[in-house]
């Protein structure tokens, strides 16, 4: 209790102090000024996580199985994401038209990967790859799923795979608060939808199978790449540059 409190000492200091302050969210900034009365909102700017544009470049192949849906999620997956509630919707979709298949690529707890094996769709895990191969797997998927932690910080967590997502061109399905800098940032890129945890189900089931049938009738949305121009990291550098 010590330690936080000068910890929280420290830190008023800081934003007291500083001439700029640079957060990657609404919903820090917003953080950030219940720190001090003496701060204005005008000096806490908000330059977001982004992309690197060579990441995705035209070598990169969408690969197309028509006989099978692929939700993929890169990263690390601890319980504190509670993700459970799309695995148990994805377990809900009709199998009958294409073979549903989750891919994860990276590192999941052992409670995740116990309670995928009572699910009756495919699970194919992948240790984690260098991050040159990443977008291989994001960009070779039909949908990519994104779960921000479960934490009372969820409004402002704006992980850098999700422009990732976005610049893969595919739909991501989000699970976290509606009221979230990600939500507001698919909806801005056309690129996919978000749903909470409580009493979505249904809504994440019918969400996936409308998905699936686009696919069948070879009809998925793409992102709108104009906007996600933004969030690219020259974009972003150029935005610190004029700030200093």
């Amino acid at each position: 209790s010590i330690s936080k409190k000068i910890d929280k000492r420290l830190e008023k200091d800081v934003i007291e102090q500083s001439d700029l302050i640079i957060t990657v969210s609404s919903g820090f900034k917003d953080i950030f000024l219940t720190k001090s009365k003496q701060i204005s909102p005008d000096k806490i700017k908000i330059i977001p996580n982004g992309y690197d544009p060579d990441d995705f470049n035209i070598s990169l192949v969408k690969k197309v199985d028509k006989q099978v849906f692929k939700v993929c999620y890169t990263g690390t997956m601890s319980s504190q994401y509670d993700p459970f509630i799309f695995f148990e919707a994805l377990n809900r979709c009709d199998k009958t038209a294409l073979t549903i298949i989750l891919q994860i690529v990276g590192n999941v707890s052992d409670e995740i990967v116990t309670f995928l094996k009572t699910m009756d769709f495919e699970v194919e895990f992948i240790s984690t790859v260098p991050h040159s191969e990443v977008s291989q797997f994001q960009k070779s998927a039909d949908t990519l799923l994104l779960v921000i932690p479960n934490t009372s910080l969820a409004n402002g967590i704006t992980p850098g795979k999700l422009f990732e997502y976005i610049a893969s061109g595919n739909q991501t399905i989000a699970i976290g608060p509606l009221k979230s800098d990600v939500n507001r940032i698919l909806q801005q890129c056309n690129a996919g939808h978000t749903f909470e945890r409580e009493n979505s189900l249904n809504d994440i089931t019918n969400h996936v199978e409308k998905l699936i049938e686009l696919k069948i009738n070879n009809k998925l949305p793409v992102t709108n790449q104009i906007e996600l121009q933004s969030y690219s990291r020259k974009n972003q550098a150029t935005q610190i540059e004029k700030l200093l």
